[in-house]
């Protein structure tokens, strides 16, 4: 049967420390304000200044790999910087080109070298680009407004370009004037916003709808796809509230209006996380010191994570990524040195540098929301190529704040003999590597024997290992054995004993503290036994009954005429039988009935009919079972009489 152990573990503490997540700084105030970072395909990052057009390279640890200083044409600013399919990168620029302004697309690779740069350029119209995005074909689409050389025409611009830097298709649409953003959305359509006012587009810019919101709200970012719809941010000025809006797939106002938070100031850029969820930075100040917050909504703006980043050094948040693992990393700048800041915090947004931040608070603001005509107008731009140089810069960094990993395997253990210990490191931390003594390179082991065992843990981000031990010792055991199961038999008592133990006490099923008992009854009976020294063992028996005699009596005639009496023929037993058959023939030897089921009798019928007035011959055969155990194949055979 199977043991079972109750234990009583004594525990003792001892830790050693490594590096884990961290907050640090790039030591260069002139490396620029309006930052956005991209992941990497080797689970690394990016870094990149949108006005002093410096790309850091780091590796998943947070070292620097390169840097890179672009000089391009004279512009007027840089509007958005995405990541390609092939892994690389693109900058959206707004050029000076002459009187007036073109966009400017360069393209990257993924070591930061230039690919192809291209202004693409209306002599009749100056561009004011905004965000650029991809399609699911890896096409570029830039969004920008647009406004003629006198100024009194206003439009928005959707222009679709190949991965080469050929135009595909531009389009014009008369909401212009307003910045704004837009998206690539699901269906390979487009998403544009231009102040109050969204139009919907097909995948080759033709509208499906355009919404307008009469709202007071004049920060324009580009709105985030969710699984059911449309959500974006706003806020008047930089001391009111910020809001949050939702519409569907077609346009319609959610939520009944605007949701306002108790939190002010620029709202969040929205990033989408791939369960769906989005997240956004928000920046708190307190005495005069900034706090970023990270907060996680689902598609109905319910907080799912939160986290405050509680440095001391009056952060400001910028802007945030995910890599391939769902690994967080944020950036930002330090407003007191000007230094950009990068922070690498575990799935739940944590840091180790922490403090409680609040939850948001929301109140509604409703909204009327009508629908209106846009008029979409193809137009043709001309494209020139531009020559674009990239320098290597030095850059430095310093910590903030690095997380101190600890393990700890526990402490020198007793255990009782025949226990399985897991061993593991109880702090939490996880690492890239693990060696125990046993030779396993799992996270943790299982263990029976007394001995020392050590465990070495690694981290790819951190050469130095961490050791740390511990001594098991084994107590002795107390030998519990009830038996196997038995069958005895009927109302024959048995005796159960336990362990031959004088310092034990005992627990048995029935309630009994004696060191054995005797039973009469069938049933499973346990028994426990406590040794004193810290340690409990069980043992379970499951007891049976049998008859110890067998007798077989068959009858030698019966009655088939359905009086309810006799009407049957069977035999008649008081033990357990295995094997048994039974067959009746007539007098001429010709096999009449048959069975296998010792509960089924003959009610003198063959063929569905009633046999004749007479003499039959049966032949049984079967193996009694005596005391649980089979006895030898018995047969039996002799004449019964038909009566009617």
């Amino acid at each position: 049967m199977k043991k079972i152990l109750v234990v009583l573990i004594f525990l003792l503490s001892t830790e050693t420390f490594a590096q884990h997540k961290f907050i640090k700084t790039l030591d260069d105030p002139a490396y620029g304000r309006l930052l956005r970072i991209l992941p990497t395909s080797d689970m690394g990052w990016v870094i990149f200044s949108l006005d002093s057009l410096k790309l850091t390279k780091f590796n998943n640890c947070g070292g620097i790999e390169w840097n890179r200083n672009y000089t391009l044409p004279s512009c007027l600013y840089h509007g958005d910087f995405i990541k390609t399919q092939s892994g690389g990168f693109a900058l959206l620029s707004s050029l000076i080109n002459g009187s007036k302004y073109s966009s400017l697309i360069t393209t990257f690779d993924a070591s930061g070298n230039v690919i192809w740069s291209k202004v693409f350029d209306d002599p009749l119209y100056s561009q004011y680009p905004y965000t650029i995005n991809l399609d699911a074909q890896g096409n570029f689409v830039f969004y920008s407004n647009v406004s003629s050389i006198s100024g009194n025409t206003l439009y928005n611009m959707i222009c679709k370009v190949d991965v080469n830097g050929n135009t595909i298709w531009t389009k014009f649409y008369d909401h212009g004037g307003i910045w704004g953003g837009a998206i690539t959305t699901s269906d390979n359509g487009t998403l544009i916003r231009t102040g109050q006012t969204f139009i919907k587009t097909d995948q080759l810019g033709n509208v499906q709808w355009t919404s307008k919101f009469n709202t007071t709200s004049a920060y324009y970012y580009a709105p985030i796809e969710v699984s059911d719809g449309y959500i974006f941010t706003g806020a008047s000025s930089g001391t009111q509230n910020i809001g949050f809006y939702k519409m569907d797939l077609m346009g319609n106002l959610l939520w009944g209006g605007e949701r306002k938070s108790n939190y002010t100031g620029q709202p969040p850029l929205l990033r989408k996380k791939t369960n769906g969820n989005i997240t956004g930075i928000f920046n708190i100040t307190s005495a005069g010191n900034t706090d970023p917050i990270i907060i996680e909504f689902d598609k109905d703006l319910n907080v799912i994570n939160k986290n405050m980043y509680m440095s001391g050094n009056n952060l400001l948040g910028k802007d945030m990524c995910f890599l391939n693992n769902g690994t967080p990393v944020i950036t930002g700048l330090s407003n007191t040195t000007l230094y950009p800041f990068y922070i690498k915090s575990d799935q739940l947004y944590r840091s180790d540098c922490d403090n409680v931040a609040a939850a948001p608070q929301f109140s509604l603001n409703v909204l009327t929301q009508p629908f209106i005509n846009t008029n979409a107008i193809s137009n043709t731009l001309n494209t020139s190529t531009v020559n674009i140089t990239a320098v290597p810069f030095p850059l430095s960094e310093s910590s903030i704040c690095n997380t101190i990993k600890k393990i700890n395997i526990g402490k020198d253990t007793l255990i009782c003999q025949g226990q399985i210990l897991q061993l593991k490191n109880h702090t939490g931390d996880t690492f890239d590597h693990y060696l125990w003594s046993t030779g396993d390179t799992t996270s943790s082991i299982h263990i029976s024997h007394p001995g020392t065992y050590w465990l070495i843990a690694l981290d790819y981000c951190d050469p130095s290992s961490l050791t740390d031990t511990v001594k098991i010792t084994i107590k002795p055991a107390v030998t519990v054995d009830l038996g196997v199961d038995v069958i005895k038999c009927e109302d024959v008592p048995l005796v159960l004993n336990g362990a031959n133990c004088s310092a034990c006490s005992y627990t048995w099923s029935t309630g009994s503290n004696l060191s054995s008992i005797e039973i009469t009854k069938k049933g499973i009976y346990w028994l426990k036994v406590d040794n004193n020294n810290g340690c409990q063992y069980t043992d379970s028996i499951n007891v049976e009954n049998s008859k110890c005699e067998c007798t077989l009596y068959m009858p030698d005639a019966f009655t088939p005429n359905n009086d309810g009496l006799n009407d049957e023929f069977k035999p008649i037993y008081d033990c357990d039988l295995q094997n048994y058959s039974l067959e009746i023939f007539d007098r001429w030897g010709h096999l009449i009935f048959r069975t296998n089921d010792i509960e089924t009798s003959w009610n003198g019928t063959t063929k569905n009919e009633f046999v004749q007035l007479g003499v039959y011959v049966y032949q049984i055969t079967y193996q009694p079972i005596i005391k649980g155990v089979k006895g030898s194949t018995l047969s039996k055979s002799g004449k019964v009489v038909v009566i009617y």
